[in-house]
């Protein structure tokens, strides 16, 4: 499966490649997903956790 397009956070983009991964019948993800921000370089922020889930 191929999977393209433009989230606000880098965490996301991790996190939709990683839930379509777990989708029956997905043999393979090309991740062609982009981001504006690299939140896994903010520290002491909840924000690594895309919509404050811990």
């Amino acid at each position: 499966m191929v999977v393209t397009g433009r989230v606000q956070f880098r965490s996301s983009a991790e996190l939709i490649a990683q839930v379509i991964r777990h989708v029956p019948g997905v043999v393979d993800v090309a991740d062609g997903l982009v981001f504006d921000v690299d939140d896994s370089l903010i520290s002491g922020s909840r924000i690594g956790t895309p919509f404050g889930a811990a």
